[in-house]
């Protein structure tokens, strides 16, 4: 089956926007999915769920990398600790998972949007890209067509 039909074969990547090459697996590959959906989102006009896909993208690799805790919050403050990560990181980090919370368990509206826009591209897209990178060592950028 074609790759550009919607439907996917064991042959083809599932990615739309990004060449993946058939060593990324596991929990890596689902957080690079969620971040295409987020991106996806975006070309759609819905930044709020973009924060959502994006933020959904952050967790899975914080809970890749760090099993040996039961909690979320716990989970996240090791990882923070274990792979140093900034200070000012931490609270681009805590700004879009504030945001996350919002637009899942209150009601949107337009006016979110703008919000939105600006926790993606200033906090969101940063956070995603750092922790790939300290934990995978994998630069998102390098993963999205076109590559020249």
């Amino acid at each position: 089956m074609a790759q550009g039909d919607g439907i996917y074969s064991e042959h083809s990547s599932g990615f739309l926007f990004m060449d993946i090459e058939d060593t990324i697996k596991g929990e890596l590959k689902s957080s690079l999915q969620s971040f295409e959906t987020s991106l996806l989102m975006i070309s759609l006009g819905r930044w709020t769920n973009s924060i959502t896909h994006l933020f959904n993208a952050i967790e899975i690799v914080i809970k890749d990398k760090i099993e040996d805790k039961k909690y979320m919050h716990e989970k996240e403050d090791e990882f923070f600790y274990r792979y140093q990560i900034s200070k000012e990181l931490v609270n681009s980090f805590k700004n879009v998972k504030d945001l996350r919370n919002k637009y899942v368990h209150e009601a949107t509206i337009p006016d979110d949007n703008v919000e939105a826009i600006v926790a993606y591209l200033n906090d969101g897209l940063s956070v995603y890209k750092k922790f790939v990178e300290i934990s995978y060592r994998i630069n998102i950028y390098e993963l999205l067509y076109p590559k020249e």
